[in-house]
């Protein structure tokens, strides 16, 4: 299975280049680098923050997580009030290093500077303080998302977790309470 997907990688890689008409870089060959980036630069007419964005994706699905992490980095930095860019830094760390510090971190950042509720980021910062066992923190964000039932993946996942923080906390009753609004909703 692993072989299977590194070679569709690659397949899908050769045919980006393909498409771009562009060499294969020598991964040591900075040069080379240079003037691919260059190349695509001038054929697909992205921001700089999209050029970073793409890069950092494309790093991370070959696994070369020291550049892919390089540029999230960077894009912060660049844009640091940008909320989703922390999001998808703190994504990052978690898919890649379980780094829960640094991603509850960069989460934290995202939550000041969202000037609405983001269920979604509320939801994922829930999520993490249930993996980190900060179960009184993860009841606040998790019982805001449970609230909101106009989004109903949102409100669902948050009951979920509910239910099952409520089972580690052994109260049944509320983890069944729960697990019912879930159910109702997604029925």
């Amino acid at each position: 299975l692993v072989n299977q997907i590194h070679i569709c990688l690659s397949d899908m890689v050769g045919q980006r280049k393909d498409i771009l008409h562009e060499n294969v870089v020598i991964k040591d060959n900075l040069e080379a680098e240079k003037e691919t980036e260059r190349l695509i630069d001038s054929k697909t007419n992205e921001t700089e923050d999209e050029r970073l964005g793409r890069l950092a994706q494309e790093y991370e699905e070959v696994g070369n997580l020291d550049k892919a992490n390089n540029y999230y980095f960077t894009r912060t930095n660049i844009n640091p009030d940008n909320m989703e860019l922390w999001r998808n830094y703190a994504m990052f760390m978690l898919r890649n290093y379980g780094m829960f510090d640094r991603a509850e971190e960069y989460l934290k950042e995202a939550i000041s500077l969202c000037e609405e509720n983001d269920d979604s980021l509320f939801l994922t910062y829930g999520a993490l303080l249930v993996q980190m066992q900060e179960k009184k923190k993860a009841l606040i964000f998790l019982t805001k998302v449970g609230q909101e039932e106009e989004d109903q993946d949102n409100y669902i996942r948050a009951h979920l977790l509910l239910s099952i923080l409520y089972k580690s906390l052994e109260e049944t009753e509320l983890s069944e309470k729960h697990f019912a609004y879930a159910s109702r909703m997604f029925l």
